[in-house]
């Protein structure tokens, strides 16, 4: 649980997000953190954004 809270706190601080040509994903915080999100996760994240 306690790591939803964390990713969600991450979403306010969201400066962009970037999609690889590998099926991957990176979210560069505004304290330019770089996550990156699986292929494994991707899709979901996705859905989440209403980008599918």
């Amino acid at each position: 649980m306690s790591s939803i809270i964390k990713s969600l706190s991450y979403m306010t601080q969201l400066k962009e997000i970037t999609f690889t040509e590998n099926n991957q994903a990176e979210l560069v915080l505004s304290n330019d953190q770089h996550i990156p999100i699986s292929r494994r996760y991707l899709k979901v994240f996705k859905e989440a954004l209403g980008l599918c």
